[in-house]
């Protein structure tokens, strides 16, 4: 716990006013506890110039001192957020209703988008489908005009078969007629 306290400017001063947190360990004060994610690591290089002198402590009540978080989002978000009639504040931290609508917009975000690459994913498969069909039809396609060529020479041979046969057989009758009347 660290006593927290504020400097202001004067009101002769130029230029926006400034609070600085003033942090001093060892002692302890009930009336306020500063939240981790406000405790300041670094001040300003000028701030040496501002500070006030050890063990000074000017306090300063909560509502004018800096909010530690800043609540952002995204253009879609703000768009659902008008959708559901909700106004979210931009600072944190948030009620648990106001965390409830913001969880369920970020949720309908991620399911839009997990859907939208779900299509894209269904698109770029049926496209790939497509294309190795029409691979395979043209192939087909080459096989089949191979199939009827392989089929008319299929025909011809045989017919140049028979063909042969039918010389052959009438050669070998006459040379049988011959020898048969030579012996």
């Amino acid at each position: 716990v660290y006593e927290a306290g504020a400097l202001e400017r004067t009101q002769g001063e130029a230029g926006p006013a400034v609070g600085f947190i003033s942090l001093q360990p060892g002692q302890r004060s009930p009336q306020l506890t500063v939240p981790d994610a406000c405790v300041v690591c670094e001040l300003p290089c000028d701030a040496h110039d501002t500070l006030p002198g050890a063990g000074t402590v000017n306090p300063v009540p909560p509502a004018t001192l800096l909010p530690c978080q800043t609540l952002f989002l995204t253009e879609e978000e703000k768009r659902l957020l008008g959708q559901e009639g909700v106004s979210l504040p931009t600072h944190l931290p948030l009620t648990k209703a106001e965390e409830r609508v913001l969880k369920k917009v970020r949720r309908k975000i991620r399911n839009k988008q997990s859907a939208q690459d779900s299509r894209q994913r269904k698109k770029e498969y049926i496209d790939g489908l497509e294309s190795r069909a029409a691979a395979c039809s043209a192939q087909n396609q080459e096989l089949q005009k191979k199939v009827r060529e392989l089929e008319r020479c299929h025909v011809s041979l045989v017919a140049q078969l028979r063909q042969l046969q039918l010389l052959a057989a009438r050669t070998s009758n006459r040379a049988a007629q011959t020898s048969t009347c030579v012996v």
